[in-house]
């Protein structure tokens, strides 16, 4: 398993209503919030290796509010 932690900028807190979009991903498996809704967790299932001359990628979309 491989954990994100994502801080916030000041003033600013996470949008809970799309997190529930986040954990529809295949590659997480649980998402939290801390501080405040300040910080966001994600947990992955797995990492994939990536080979030297390809990579892979993960777009992660985290909406926010200026608080």
């Amino acid at each position: 398993m491989a954990v994100m932690e994502v801080s916030l900028p000041s003033g600013f807190t996470v949008d809970r209503d799309s997190l529930p979009s986040l954990e529809m991903s295949s590659h997480v498996k649980r998402v939290e919030t801390r501080n405040g809704d300040t910080m966001v967790i994600l947990y992955f299932d797995k990492v994939k290796y990536i080979y030297i001359y390809t990579h892979t990628y993960i777009y992660i979309y985290i909406y926010i509010y200026i608080s």
